[in-house]
């Protein structure tokens, strides 16, 4: 009866902080999510960040560093709550025994036996009284898992994603844009191979990339891009050879999209006028499928496949990089919009002075390109004849 008191003043105690328990879960699991879905997101959109490093480099601080340092924040937060309260109990109730050893001895007359048989049973009991007023703090804590973040030892900050180089490429040297020189490529595992490839990339052209399903494009894509390093043979930039010292200097001349590119829903890293975004989205049929004034915030379950390549194709020409290259971009698009994109929207880019680069099998739109490749069985031949006499 004496130790009664003190075990509801510890369940009163753990249910009043019951509240400030359920909020701090509740922000676990939202930046556990968060966290979780930009993980993710970079996962499945590594080779577009690889080729921005502003996009990566703000990617990855306002996604992953931001909501990763937040669930450290909160398990402080939450580990200084519970051993405080902890800690304070255990004293209280340490604190309530010597009372209570003081009383008997003063007060109550306990004789040595009975003294010592009660401390004993009090001390017995009282950490079973503690667990038991902590239940419904436990019942509250059962989805934190914040022992997962702790175990973390990503330095994401360290990644190659926002590596930079000192070395740039001079912009005065006369010499074609991109040569790829006898280029050999090989999956090891496949043993698929692109072989002996050399052709050049002229500034501010159109050239069209053709060939089967297999036959090589997407290696090719990745080739040109930096993204895979050849084998054998060698790639050109304004005449300087790629190298590790400017790889990422010459990535940073793309933008990419890749059949797999996923939708980048925050635009922090782009600086463009409200005005010129409203265009481009009124352009694109995306009037009302995104919020402007949150950096284009949209929620992607709730877009059909043709509004989500809307949607990055409006990145990437926010983006006003050098070189488009896009991988079968028209592929999920209506005849509206892929009409629009060949006859509008590539030309557009061409009379500002971009180079496009477009993997395509539609043949309709093939009098858009100043150039045509065909690539087939690893090997890359200049003109459509090749693919389009076989395909027929």
């Amino acid at each position: 009866l004496i130790l009664l008191p003190f075990f509801l003043i510890a369940s009163l105690v753990n249910y009043f902080t019951l509240p400030i328990y359920k909020g701090l879960e509740k922000k676990t699991s939202n930046e556990r999510f968060k966290l979780h879905f930009g993980m993710k997101r970079m996962e499945s959109g590594f080779k577009n960040l690889i080729l921005n490093r502003k996009h990566a480099s703000d990617y990855i601080n306002e996604s992953i560093v931001n909501h990763s340092y937040g669930l450290a924040r909160i398990a402080i937060k939450n580990f200084l709550l519970k051993e405080s309260i902890n800690k304070a109990l255990n004293v209280f109730v340490m604190v309530g025994l010597g009372v209570i050893l003081l009383l008997s001895i003063t007060e109550f007359g306990f004789d040595q036996a009975k003294l010592i048989e009660y401390l004993a049973l009090a001390l017995f009991i009282s950490p079973s009284i503690i667990k038991i007023s902590n239940f419904l703090k436990k019942l509250k804590s059962v989805e934190n898992a914040l022992e997962q973040v702790q175990e973390l030892e990503v330095d994401i900050k360290k990644n190659e994603l926002v590596k930079i180089k000192d070395q740039s490429f001079d912009s005065n040297v006369d010499g074609d844009f991109i040569t790829l020189e006898n280029i050999t490529f090989e999956y090891e595992r496949s043993g698929f191979r692109l072989s002996d490839v050399s052709f050049d990339i002229k500034e501010n052209e159109i050239l069209i990339i053709n060939g089967y399903n297999g036959s090589g494009k997407s290696t090719l894509f990745k080739l040109i891009t930096g993204l895979y390093k050849p084998n054998e043979g060698q790639i050109k930039f304004k005449n300087q050879t790629l190298s590790e010292d400017n790889i990422f200097e010459y990535r940073d001349y793309f933008s990419c999209h890749f059949t797999d590119s996923p939708v980048f829903d925050d635009l922090r890293y782009i600086n463009k006028s409200v005005k010129e975004v409203d265009h481009l989205v009124d352009e694109l049929g995306l009037s009302g499928k995104t919020d402007l004034k949150d950096k284009y915030r949209t929620i992607e379950s709730e877009l059909s496949h043709g509004q989500r390549g809307r949607l990055n194709l409006l990145r990437l020409l926010l983006e006003d990089k050098p070189i488009y290259f896009f991988d079968e971009w028209a592929a999920n698009q209506d005849i509206y919009f892929k009409e629009k994109f060949y006859t509008e929207i590539v030309p557009d880019l061409k009379a500002k002075g971009k180079t496009v680069i477009l993997i395509t099998h539609d043949d309709k739109f093939y009098h858009v390109a100043d150039r045509i490749l065909t690539v087939k069985d690893g090997r890359v031949k200049e003109g459509v004849n090749t693919y389009v006499e076989s395909n027929k």
